[in-house]
Protein backbone atom coordinates (compact mmCIF):
# COMPACT_ATOMS: atom_id res chain seq x y z
CA UNK A 1 0.00 0.00 0.00
CA UNK A 2 2.82 2.09 0.04
CA UNK A 3 3.85 2.20 -2.91
CA UNK A 4 1.19 3.65 -4.44
CA UNK A 5 1.04 6.70 -1.78
CA UNK A 6 4.70 6.97 -3.07
CA UNK A 7 3.32 7.20 -6.58
CA UNK A 8 0.37 9.74 -6.02
CA UNK A 9 2.97 11.98 -4.08
CA UNK A 10 5.54 11.62 -7.45
CA UNK A 11 2.27 12.47 -9.98
CA UNK A 12 1.59 15.47 -8.05
CA UNK A 13 4.93 16.69 -8.23
CA UNK A 14 5.19 15.89 -11.66
CA UNK A 15 1.59 17.73 -12.57
CA UNK A 16 3.01 20.96 -10.48
CA UNK A 17 6.28 20.87 -12.21
CA UNK A 18 4.73 20.57 -15.58
CA UNK A 19 2.10 23.22 -14.89
CA UNK A 20 5.08 25.75 -13.97
CA UNK A 21 6.61 24.68 -16.99
CA UNK A 22 3.79 25.28 -19.02
CA UNK A 23 3.34 28.82 -17.28
CA UNK A 24 7.43 29.45 -17.96
CA UNK A 25 6.94 28.77 -22.02
CA UNK A 26 3.39 30.81 -21.94
CA UNK A 27 5.20 33.45 -20.65
CA UNK A 28 8.02 33.16 -22.98
CA UNK A 29 5.83 32.97 -25.42
CA UNK A 30 4.02 36.56 -25.03
CA UNK A 31 7.44 38.63 -23.98
CA UNK A 32 8.90 36.82 -27.75
CA UNK A 33 6.02 38.06 -29.69
CA UNK A 34 5.95 41.48 -28.04
CA UNK A 35 10.30 41.67 -28.74
CA UNK A 36 9.17 40.77 -32.32
CA UNK A 37 6.70 43.41 -32.11
CA UNK A 38 8.67 46.59 -31.26
CA UNK A 39 11.50 45.28 -33.49
CA UNK A 40 9.32 45.79 -36.42
CA UNK A 41 7.99 48.57 -35.49
CA UNK A 42 11.70 50.26 -34.81
CA UNK A 43 12.47 48.85 -38.37
CA UNK A 44 9.70 50.70 -39.95
CA UNK A 45 10.61 53.77 -37.87
CA UNK A 46 14.25 53.57 -39.29
CA UNK A 47 13.48 52.96 -42.62
CA UNK A 48 10.70 55.84 -42.80
CA UNK A 49 11.13 58.73 -44.70
CA UNK A 50 10.58 62.33 -42.56
CA UNK A 51 10.15 65.64 -44.58
CA UNK A 52 11.01 68.33 -42.41
CA UNK A 53 10.84 72.50 -43.80
CA UNK A 54 14.97 74.33 -43.99
CA UNK A 55 14.51 78.25 -44.05
CA UNK A 56 16.95 80.64 -45.49
CA UNK A 57 17.06 84.24 -45.05
CA UNK A 58 16.89 85.91 -48.39
CA UNK A 59 16.55 89.81 -48.51
CA UNK A 60 12.53 89.93 -48.95
CA UNK A 61 11.60 86.65 -46.51
CA UNK A 62 12.61 83.28 -45.89
CA UNK A 63 13.38 80.58 -48.82
CA UNK A 64 11.22 77.50 -48.00
CA UNK A 65 12.43 74.16 -48.68
CA UNK A 66 12.09 70.40 -48.09
CA UNK A 67 14.28 67.96 -46.20
CA UNK A 68 14.41 64.51 -46.32
CA UNK A 69 16.22 63.77 -43.10
CA UNK A 70 14.82 59.99 -42.86
CA UNK A 71 16.27 56.81 -44.83
CA UNK A 72 13.27 56.13 -46.82
CA UNK A 73 12.27 57.68 -50.52
CA UNK A 74 9.38 60.28 -49.48
CA UNK A 75 7.19 59.79 -52.09
CA UNK A 76 3.39 62.21 -53.30
CA UNK A 77 4.84 65.22 -51.08
CA UNK A 78 1.91 67.75 -50.23
CA UNK A 79 2.35 71.09 -48.61
CA UNK A 80 -0.92 72.35 -47.45
CA UNK A 81 -2.03 76.26 -48.59
CA UNK A 82 -0.68 78.72 -46.34
CA UNK A 83 -2.09 81.51 -44.76
CA UNK A 84 -0.16 84.14 -43.28
CA UNK A 85 -1.33 87.46 -41.41
CA UNK A 86 0.70 90.00 -42.24
CA UNK A 87 -0.28 92.26 -39.48
CA UNK A 88 -1.07 96.36 -39.69
CA UNK A 89 -2.55 94.66 -42.71
CA UNK A 90 -6.16 92.98 -43.52
CA UNK A 91 -4.56 90.84 -46.40
CA UNK A 92 -3.39 87.50 -45.71
CA UNK A 93 -0.64 86.28 -46.97
CA UNK A 94 -1.79 83.14 -49.00
CA UNK A 95 0.70 81.11 -50.86
CA UNK A 96 -0.37 77.03 -52.77
CA UNK A 97 2.37 74.46 -53.32
CA UNK A 98 2.76 72.28 -56.05
CA UNK A 99 3.01 68.93 -54.91
CA UNK A 100 6.76 67.27 -55.17
CA UNK A 101 6.98 63.62 -56.88
CA UNK A 102 9.39 62.45 -54.41
CA UNK A 103 12.40 63.07 -52.17
CA UNK A 104 15.02 60.73 -51.60
CA UNK A 105 17.03 60.29 -48.20
CA UNK A 106 19.55 63.38 -47.81
CA UNK A 107 17.71 65.51 -50.62
CA UNK A 108 16.54 69.13 -50.58
CA UNK A 109 13.97 70.18 -53.35
CA UNK A 110 12.17 73.60 -53.37
CA UNK A 111 8.72 73.26 -54.16
CA UNK A 112 6.71 75.33 -56.36
CA UNK A 113 4.22 78.08 -54.98
CA UNK A 114 1.77 80.55 -56.62
CA UNK A 115 0.76 83.41 -54.29
CA UNK A 116 -1.38 86.10 -53.98
CA UNK A 117 1.97 88.75 -53.74
CA UNK A 118 3.21 87.18 -57.07
CA UNK A 119 4.80 90.17 -58.33
CA UNK A 120 7.08 90.55 -54.63
CA UNK A 121 7.49 86.42 -54.56
CA UNK A 122 7.46 85.70 -58.37
CA UNK A 123 10.71 83.94 -59.06
CA UNK A 124 11.01 82.47 -55.62
CA UNK A 125 9.51 80.61 -52.97
CA UNK A 126 9.96 83.03 -49.99
CA UNK A 127 7.63 83.35 -46.88
CA UNK A 128 7.45 86.39 -45.77
CA UNK A 129 9.41 87.95 -42.92
CA UNK A 130 6.90 90.52 -41.77
CA UNK A 131 4.27 87.59 -40.73
CA UNK A 132 2.56 89.02 -37.10
CA UNK A 133 1.44 85.64 -35.32
CA UNK A 134 2.83 82.22 -35.57
CA UNK A 135 1.94 80.14 -38.42
CA UNK A 136 1.24 76.71 -38.98
CA UNK A 137 2.93 74.23 -42.05
CA UNK A 138 1.18 71.00 -42.84
CA UNK A 139 3.68 68.22 -44.93
CA UNK A 140 1.47 65.40 -45.90
CA UNK A 141 3.85 62.78 -47.85
CA UNK A 142 3.95 58.43 -48.44
CA UNK A 143 6.65 56.18 -48.00
CA UNK A 144 7.75 53.76 -50.45
CA UNK A 145 4.83 51.26 -49.17
CA UNK A 146 2.23 53.46 -49.36
CA UNK A 147 2.60 54.69 -45.80
CA UNK A 148 0.82 58.37 -45.27
CA UNK A 149 2.36 60.46 -42.79
CA UNK A 150 1.63 64.30 -41.87
CA UNK A 151 3.86 66.40 -40.11
CA UNK A 152 2.95 69.46 -38.73
CA UNK A 153 5.16 72.54 -38.06
CA UNK A 154 4.57 75.91 -35.81
CA UNK A 155 6.54 78.77 -36.72
CA UNK A 156 7.43 81.41 -34.46
CA UNK A 157 8.05 84.60 -36.37
CA UNK A 158 10.26 86.73 -36.99
CA UNK A 159 13.53 84.61 -36.28
CA UNK A 160 12.34 81.79 -38.48
CA UNK A 161 16.05 79.93 -39.40
CA UNK A 162 16.34 79.81 -35.55
CA UNK A 163 15.38 76.37 -34.66
CA UNK A 164 14.00 77.10 -31.14
CA UNK A 165 11.62 79.10 -32.68
CA UNK A 166 9.71 75.96 -34.63
CA UNK A 167 7.29 73.77 -32.76
CA UNK A 168 7.18 70.24 -34.52
CA UNK A 169 3.89 68.42 -33.52
CA UNK A 170 4.32 64.26 -33.38
CA UNK A 171 4.37 62.56 -36.76
CA UNK A 172 1.37 60.84 -37.44
CA UNK A 173 0.15 57.87 -39.64
CA UNK A 174 -2.76 58.88 -42.02
CA UNK A 175 -5.58 56.92 -43.65
CA UNK A 176 -4.05 56.29 -47.74
CA UNK A 177 -7.12 58.75 -48.51
CA UNK A 178 -6.18 61.31 -46.64
CA UNK A 179 -6.24 64.82 -48.34
CA UNK A 180 -5.69 68.54 -47.98
CA UNK A 181 -8.98 69.98 -47.85
CA UNK A 182 -9.21 72.70 -50.82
Amino acid sequence: MEIPFAMSWIEIINTVVLAITAAIIAWYTVETYRLRRETVRQNELQLRPYVVPTFSAKRDGYKLELKNIGKGTATNVHLDTLSIDLGGSEEQWRAKFSSVDYIEPGSKTEPGMSSNRLPKFLSTMLVPSDSAVPWTLRVLFDDIEGGRYLLEFDIMPPQIPNSTNVIVRPIRRMPPDYRFEG
